[in-house]
């Protein structure tokens, strides 16, 4: 499942990634965005698995993350404001 070698394990009953702290401090010195991570509890984990599995959208309408946030954010704000502006319509009339 996880793919970093035969000195981590995963503990299923923690949810967490698991390694000794010399092997941990290696690994993180090649990937330093990832300090944070060992023995950190995962608790919906298995949920994500079973959302995302290994899945991933490639294509030229593939979205990440952050431009499906940026997206709905932008159609919120196009809601907005056509509410907005109907309810200035609605005042405008009286």
């Amino acid at each position: 499942m996880l793919n970093i070698g035969t000195r981590f394990s995963w503990n299923e009953e923690e949810k967490c990634l698991t390694a000794l702290k010399d092997v941990f401090d290696d690994w993180v010195r090649s990937y330093p965005t990832a300090a944070g991570l060992r023995n950190k509890s995962f608790p919906f984990f298995d949920d994500l698995i079973q959302i995302f599995g290994k899945e991933r959208a490639t294509g030229a309408a593939a979205e990440t993350t952050v431009d499906a946030m940026e997206n709905l954010a932008a159609e919120d704000n196009t809601f907005l404001d056509s509410l907005n502006a109907k309810d200035e319509e609605v005042k405008d009339s009286k």
